[in-house]
């Protein structure tokens, strides 16, 4: 067996179709040949490597990729996209190469068979494709129907019910012999998936479907009043509302069940049932919470977690679960609590009288952060700092040093950081420190809100000017890359990053927990 950096050129060397998966890609390569597509794998990578005992379409080999090259003369970023891992940052934060991931549908590998139904297709693309071949799309959980045809997809035969495998069609005895447009058959019992006449597709749900497959073909979505939303941000939401939908709506079960493992029936209802939901306001979702009677925290497990466009949606169902109250009642409950519990708890006040006293003006009910913590997350952004060798890096870390001592010592949330400008800086914190000439001391320990907000005067005279286009805006605190003043929830996700760098997710449960109680 030659090694694949002796193979030559094949005659017919195809590329990829316009979002073809690396499987369908394969078998067409291998047919074109008159391969079967085991044989194709024998020949590129030998006898000890096989290749249809994983999912092939999540990544190629390097060994696979640089046989690939040799024959086809296909391109680096060809392959790469091929393969599902390009919709890393773009559907989700991470795409595992091997295990699964957030909106890719598993196969169920079983040596060379598949044991779930996790390739879809739509039978008229199959139908009308001058070549047929399968689209990557087809492996996206929350793709299911066809935006071309507005048809439902399916993900199984229909005369046998055995999941769609196009590698397996020329297998065995039975197999068929590798010609054109083989792989549409079905590998067990040779039904031509063309023939399918399709269910047409629920309107809403297909408009919903077109604007998600927009999200990732250009990486954002405007959305909720937020023009250029990142794509990852409205997955994250999408995917908690989804959740509740099969939860509290569907009553899937068993409860918990990952989208992903749901039959593709259950997913496009769900999926009909978003597309009612998402219109870009919140009263459609408040209604659907209302129906179902699900709470708050039904759709935010983490509010570290969840994206903030979700957040202010969801604000009018917080706001009618947890009424605001006066601070008499506020200290009336705390003093029950400490009674039976010996001290003010608000895991306590929610289990014993349903109420959620959490919130920053609770400071009896607040966890503190210890001063020990505190010196710890400092100590932390100080490594990240030393560390850092793109100056856009190191200057957004520094200014995040500075944010947090104000945080802890004078008590400024991100809604203020993020608001403050330079004119309110020498009327909101005292003139001290560099502002007046005096040296800067940098101490890493607790912070006294003089010696912060020297830090803050210190960070105006000498880092600000650095950052681009920083004299055409009056915000204190800047993006270091643009020079746009920093959204309230991005303070917050860089605040979440430095605590969980810092490994202190347990001492510092949020930036409430951090500021210093009175």
């Amino acid at each position: 067996m030659r090694s694949s950096s002796e193979l030559t050129l094949w005659p017919n060397h195809l590329k990829p179709l316009q979002d073809e998966l690396a499987s369908s890609w394969l078998v067409r390569l291998a047919h074109a040949h008159g391969y079967k597509s085991e044989q194709l794998c024998r020949i590129l990578l030998g006898r000890a490597r096989p290749m249809w005992n994983r999912d092939v379409d999540r990544q190629l080999s390097e060994e696979l990729r640089e046989a690939l090259r040799n024959v086809t003369a296909i391109s680096a970023e060809q392959l790469d996209l091929l393969g599902l891992t390009a919709y890393q940052g773009i559907v989700s934060e991470q795409v595992n190469a091997n295990g699964n991931s957030r909106w890719i549908l598993p196969l169920g590998v079983w040596h060379r068979k598949r044991r779930m139904s996790s390739l879809m297709c739509c039978p008229m693309c199959l139908a009308t494709d001058a070549v047929p071949y399968f689209r990557r799309s087809w492996r996206l959980s929350f793709v299911t129907v066809c935006t071309k045809h507005h048809v439902d997809l399916i993900d199984e035969c229909p005369a046998c019910c055995s999941p769609i495998t196009p590698h397996r069609v020329d297998v065995g005895k039975v197999g068929l012999i590798p010609r054109k447009n083989t792989l549409v058959k079905c590998a067990s019992c040779g039904y031509d998936l063309r023939s399918v006449v399709p269910t047409k597709a629920e309107s809403k749900l297909a408009a919903f479907t077109r604007t998600l497959n927009q999200a990732v073909a250009v990486g954002h979505v405007d959305w909720a009043g937020r023009p250029g939303m990142h794509s990852v941000l409205f997955f994250n939401g999408l995917r908690s509302v989804i959740k509740v939908v099969l939860n509290r709506d569907l009553w899937t079960l068993p409860i918990g069940t990952e989208f992903e493992r749901h039959p593709i029936a259950t997913r496009r209802r769900a999926m009909q049932i978003a597309a009612s939901i998402f219109n870009g306001t919140p009263q459609p979702l408040l209604q659907f919470a209302y129906r179902v009677k699900a709470r708050y925290v039904d759709f935010v497990d983490d509010p570290r977690l969840c994206p903030y466009w979700l957040l202010t949606q969801l604000s009018g169902l917080q706001r009618s679960q947890h009424p605001r109250r006066s601070a008499v009642e506020i200290a009336a409950i705390a003093d029950a609590v400490e009674r039976k519990a010996g001290r003010a708890s608000p895991n306590r006040a929610r289990r014993e009288f349903g109420v959620n006293l959490s919130g920053p003006g609770h400071s009896r009910f607040r966890s503190q952060v210890s001063d020990e913590a505190f010196e710890w997350l400092v100590a932390s952004v100080d490594h990240s700092i030393s560390r850092a060798h793109d100056p856009s890096a190191k200057l957004a870390l520094i200014q995040d040093k500075v944010m947090f001592g104000l945080i802890r010592a004078v008590g400024w949330g991100s809604s203020r950081l993020c608001r403050v400008g330079l004119d309110e800086v020498e009327a909101s914190l005292p003139l001290c420190g560099f502002a007046r000439g005096e040296s800067l001391w940098f101490d890493a320990g607790p912070l006294a809100a003089d010696c912060a907000a020297a830090r803050v005067w210190w960070f105006l005279n000498e880092m600000r000017p650095r950052i681009p286009n920083s004299a055409a805006c009056g915000r204190v605190f800047l993006n270091t890359t643009s020079g746009l003043p920093l959204s309230e929830s991005a303070i917050g996700a860089r605040f979440t990053k430095a605590v969980r760098i810092a490994n202190l997710t347990a001492s510092i449960r949020d930036m409430h927990a951090l500021k210093r109680m009175p």
